[in-house]
């Protein structure tokens, strides 16, 4: 059975991951997660989180091959592993992570952690990010706050959705070298 670390992004409460977890049992993968409650500006327990994968791909098995998804911020952390882990890693799924965010506050924030836009990781993959979900309700008569929901609804989308994660783990299965990008 494939094991798929999760990497949950900020904010990220044990009981939102449930049916995630869910779905992927269903199509015969272990899920290993480290639940930590973060929030953007926290980088002690960003640290404390990679620290903790860091060292659980170090006490894996020598011929285990790990399937890493980060959601949100938790994609950022997928790129800020120590190169050693990434010998361990077969593949790198993001799903809604900022990784080409520009905004002089978000990459001082990325300045605090090991991120980095390349690793030696060949199978790479990448799904939106949640500014692109933003956009549709930006031009409404919603008050903020309906905005806010929205917003913070479809972000946290995937993780409630089997059919989104079958789509995209079906998908992954006849991803080869030469179709991998980010």
């Amino acid at each position: 059975m494939q094991k798929v670390i999760f990497i949950q992004g900020i904010h990220s409460l044990k009981f939102r991951n449930k049916p995630l977890f869910k779905a992927l049992h269903s199509l015969g993968y272990e899920v290993v997660s480290f639940p930590v409650f973060y929030a953007i500006h926290q980088t002690e327990k960003q640290l404390e989180l990679l620290e903790r994968i860091n060292a659980y791909l170090d006490e894996s098995g020598p011929d285990e091959k790990f399937l890493l998804l980060g959601h949100s911020f938790g994609g950022i952390l997928a790129y800020s592993l120590d190169d050693k882990s990434y010998q361990k890693v077969g593949k790198i799924i993001t799903v809604g992570s900022p990784h080409s965010v520009t905004y002089k506050w978000f990459r001082s924030t990325l300045d605090k952690v090991p991120y980095r836009e390349n690793v030696p990781v060949t199978l790479q993959r990448s799904y939106g990010f949640f500014l692109d979900t933003l956009v549709p309700f930006m031009f409404t008569r919603k008050s903020s706050a309906q905005v806010h929901k929205n917003f913070f609804g479809t972000h946290n989308q995937f993780l409630q959705s089997k059919r989104f994660v079958k789509k995209i783990f079906s998908f992954e299965e006849t991803l080869s070298d030469t179709d991998s990008n980010l």
